[in-house]
């Protein structure tokens, strides 16, 4: 429970004590006797974090030099500054401010609203607002100083810097996390060019902040870790900077999947701030806090009871009561008093809670969304289900409003990452109708956010690809040809296993992500194409014997905190069947352990209506009831349901699925309501009867790749050899075949067979920006699943750690480069893989089929679906992919894809209806109807 606010929390996103004073270099002007000698101990104090001396001097050295050299004086203008920074130090934001807010008045009074210090006293200014829930006018002035300092050359670059990081503070208290890591990249850029290590250290630590935001753990740490121990060497283990930021560092690592170094972390780190900062130092308060976090996460909550009474008896002290971090801290102790039972005392302080987030933040801000979800699950446990759902129904549109507000800025691999807050957001509301099937509109509402999170990032991505090509501005054009650059490199150090990647690999990654998000932001066009769907879009889309079937495995959560996140519970199979009409049907089909490897599941599709452990058994018989009145089921599968073809289920001994509906298998809810497109040429470019061979340089290459291959070569199925890749001899056959269909349907056909069918020639088809309408490949495919970090793989393609580089199609040549054999920097490889489909584009391409093993099979992405050749394709612009699910015979592919074009050209059916129709012919054919391997190998995706 209420793990959503930690994004807020966290002495790293205070201001934190700057080591040098900007001041120190000036020489000062006149003063009566001992002001110099008073302010000189005043800046010591302030370099020595030494609070105490700090306020003893304070209330006499202030009054003195406004008196002495005016209120707008320099001296007295950075005096007052140091003395804001260190109340923010301590918490006292009000305070503060209001110090500031004179300084601005003095300051506007003698029109020095130009002055750097100006600037740098409005985006202070910015800053405290936003530690007081004033957010929104606190990021204003936070950005307005930044955009009026930024196009001036004179204003000294530390104080730029510092503008810079206090509009990070403000990014990120108002959840801008795409924001605060431009700016902050921004930072770091711009420190390392000044030189200076202080903002360096701040920078990254800041990026790490942002990562940890956007759930992308790995880098989160990884930044972090660099920026604390940049930090340690400045300024060593003592300082007060130093503490803040070890104890932000140790605490986030309870969330950022390091549970056994955060606690030794957390107790070093409360030991530091007991040791070295002052009794009322706000840092007292976070130790307590992190320290009954530590114990939480352990379920020793009696004992981390205790440390959050202590953390908001701190607080109160502060005098930081009402506002939003302490209503964190008391969300806290709310949780840890559900996980005691004492229900009644939670409700009560979560309602208190409640009041002070959502009249300090917005909508779109994580605090908002925790708050709300601390109160579904509080009534939920009070045994008060309409009221949680009210709350559930805030808690899930708080979500949504921040993915809208920030996918803007993300990269792919932000998108994704930040895309699994989608996923939890979707089954917390999922788990909730499952548990509260009778409350009115919780199974819609449900489905409603599963629409939002299935197969969001790869249409979001292909929207961004679509609108950098089509941009029409120069400058975007510019920035998307040096991002095909980056992944073009990108694209070989992948495929190069890990151990032998340069040390510049990481940063080459990070470039190609800033590129993304740069093309985001510039580009209009993407920004306005963003529209979730709903169930109620569905069922507009859907005629009145068409039925929709979602498809999602989940841990069904029961209520109560501690779930959220619990590995233990048991993953299930369930789904959302929509009809034009009427009520959402919720299902629960089956446990995920029910499931085999995808390899394995041939020998499942068995009819025994006895046997409980088949796919009848688990997923027909419990659908069928539902079906009646429904002639096309249009499903979107999940998790291992990739992996088969829900056509050739059975639903009698001689019957299957597909014979009572026609079965149609759809990326996603938003291929449903796809605007039909106007035709392209009629235009077919067929691969196949490939050599995978490389001819001798002087060889002519036509008659040697004939005349150099025979049958004894044949490699029956066209799958995964580890050694090399084999002649498909009944690829020849095939492509004649399909070929003469084609132009008796008027297509204009290129064929590219022997050592004409390379990479090259593949990817010359959309350099034009004009593919064929029609794209057959008749070839090798193969695909890896994701290595253990036990694996001792040679090859990049196995041991790459990137989805898209372990599926892939073999092209002509491709055997030396397979094998590990050097070749020429000016040639393809021939192994093309979904990595680099997907930077192509194929959008007037309607149909690919890909007449190869395994094409089907990829990463399994809960949300996304299938990360493989079939993704890529769809990343493309590709209308219909046509896939396999496992090794297919040579032979018997050639029949179906003859069957299948026969229909579809010959017949003019439909591309759908002849898929289908050359399906049933092979089952009859084969007269193995529970037996699929000869006739189901093969699925259609829309």
């Amino acid at each position: 429970m209420h793990t959503s606010f930690r994004y807020t929390i966290g002495l790293t996103s205070l201001l934190l004590l700057l080591f040098r004073p900007l001041s120190a270099q000036q020489t000062p002007p006149p003063d009566t006797t001992g002001l110099a000698v008073a302010y000189t101990a005043f800046q010591q104090a302030y370099l020595s974090g030494n609070f105490a001396r700090l306020d003893s001097i304070a209330p006499d050295l202030l009054p003195r030099l406004a008196a002495s050299a005016g209120p707008a004086s320099d001296r007295y203008v950075d005096a007052l500054d140091i003395r804001a920074q260190t109340l923010t130090a301590r918490g006292q934001f009000s305070t503060a401010l209001g110090l500031l807010q004179i300084l601005s008045d003095d300051l506007a009074t003698v029109g020095r609203e130009d002055d750097p210090r100006y600037l740098r006293t409005m985006s202070y200014r910015g800053y405290c607002q936003c530690k007081v829930a004033d957010v929104q006018t606190g990021l204003a002035l936070a950005q307005r100083a930044v955009t009026q300092s930024r196009p001036r050359a004179e204003l000294p670059e530390l104080e730029f810097l510092r503008q810079l990081y206090y509009l990070i503070d403000c990014q990120t208290a108002a959840n801008q996390t795409g924001a605060s890591l431009q700016t902050a990249q921004e930072l770091e850029n711009r420190a390392r060019v000044a030189g200076d290590s202080i903002y360096l250290q701040r920078a990254i630590r800041s990026i790490g902040t942002a990562y940890s935001f956007l759930g992308r753990q790995a880098k989160a740490l990884e930044y972090q870790r660099a920026g604390i121990e940049l930090l340690r060497a400045q300024a060593g283990e003592t300082h007060p900077e130093y503490i803040e930021a070890f104890y932000g560092f140790a605490k986030d690592q309870l969330y950022l999947g390091d549970p056994a170094a955060a606690e030794a972390d957390i107790l070093v780190a409360a030991q530091l701030i007991q040791d070295h900062l002052a009794p009322d130092h706000l840092a007292q308060a976070y130790a307590e806090y992190a320290l009954g976090e530590l114990y939480y996460h352990q379920n020793r909550f009696e004992r981390a009871y205790q440390h959050q009474l202590r953390s908001i008896a701190l607080m109160d002290a502060l005098g930081t009561s009402g506002s939003v971090n302490h209503a964190i801290f008391e969300d806290r102790l709310a949780g840890t008093l559900l996980r005691m039972g004492r229900v009644a005392d939670a409700l009560a302080i979560s309602r208190r809670v409640d009041r002070t987030v959502r009249g300090h933040t917005g909508l779109a801000n994580a605090s908002y969304g925790g708050s709300a979800l601390s109160m579904m699950m509080t009534h939920e446990m009070a045994s008060d289900p309409d009221s949680a759902f009210h709350y559930l129904q805030l808690y899930t549109l708080s979500s949504r409003t921040r993915w809208i507000n920030e996918v803007q800025r993300f990269s792919f691999e932000d998108q994704e990452a930040e895309a699994e807050a989608l996923t939890r957001t979707a089954e917390v509301a999922m788990s909730f109708a499952f548990r509260h099937p009778e409350v009115p509109g919780a199974i819609e509402h449900a489905l409603d956010q599963l629409l939002l999170r299935k197969g969001l990032s790869l249409v979001t991505q292909k929207r961004m690809q679509d609108s950098w090509r089509t941009a029409g501005d120069t400058t975007l054009t510019a920035t998307y040809t040096s991002l095909l650059a980056a992944r073009k490199q990108l694209q070989t150090l992948y495929q190069a296993p890990p151990h032998t990647r340069p040390s510049s690999f990481d940063s080459l990654v990070d470039h190609a992500e800033a590129l993304e998000r740069q093309l985001s932001i510039g580009s209009k066009q993407y920004r306005e194409s963003f529209a979730p769907v709903t169930t109620a879009d569905l069922r507009a889309g859907l005629a009145s014997d068409e039925a929709y079937l979602e498809l999602h495995d989940m841990s069904v959560r029961p209520a109560g905190p501690g779930t959220m996140s619990d590995p233990k519970l048991p993953v299930r199979y369930v789904g959302y069947l929509v009809r034009a009409t009427g009520p959402v049907v919720q299902l629960d089909f089956f446990a995920a352990e029910a499931l085999p490897p995808a390899r394995r599941l041939r020998a499942h599709y068995a009819y025994d209506p006895q046997a409980a452990d088949n796919l009848y058994g688990l997923f027909t018989q419990p659908l069928l009831p539902h079906l009646d009145g429904i002639r096309t089921l249009y499903h979107a599968p999940a998790g291992r349901l990739h992996a088969i073809n829900l056509s050739a289920l059975p639903v009698s001994a001689t019957t299957t699925l597909g014979d009572q509906v026609a079965v149609r298998r759809l990326t996603g809810s938003r291929s449903l309501l796809r605007t039909p497109t106007a035709e392209s040429t009629a235009r077919a470019v067929l691969f196949g009867d490939l050599d995978y061979d490389r001819a001798a340089p002087d060889a002519a290459i036509a008659g040697v790749a004939i005349a150099g291959r025979g049958e004894e070569l044949a490699d029956n199925f066209r799958g995964y050899r580890r050694d090399h890749w084999a002649a498909l001899p009944y690829t020849r056959q095939e492509l004649a075949a399909i070929e003469d269909m084609l132009v008796d349907a008027e297509y204009a056909v290129t064929r590219q067979s022997g050592q004409s069918g390379t990479e090259s020639a593949f990817k010359q088809l959309a350099a034009a920006g004009n593919s064929p309408r029609l794209l057959h490949l008749a070839t090798h495919g193969y695909f890896f699943p994701s290595p253990s970090p036990s694996d001792s793989l040679q090859s990049g393609f196995e041991a790459t750690e990137h989805p898209l580089i372990r599926s892939g199609l073999i092209l002509a040549g491709a055997n030396a480069a397979w094998k590990g054999q050097p070749v020429s920097d000016d040639t393809e490889d021939g192994i093309l893989t979904a990595y680099e489909i997907a930077q192509l584009d194929l959008s007037n391409t309607e149909l690919v089929v890909l007449s190869a093993c395994e094409t089907g099979l990829g990463d399994i992405q809960n949300g996304d679906g299938i990360y493989g050749l079939q993704r890529a394709f769809k990343l493309a612009g590709v209308r219909y992919v046509l896939v396999s699910l496992w090794s297919v015979d040579d032979q018997r592919t050639a029949e179906f894809m003859t069957e299948f074009y026969r229909r579809h050209l010959t017949r003019e059916q439909s591309i759908p209806a002849a898929y289908q129709a050359a399906q049933t012919a092979m089952r009859e054919r084969y007269n193995t109807p529970f037996n699929p391997r000869a006739w189901a190998g093969f699925v259609l995706l829309e």
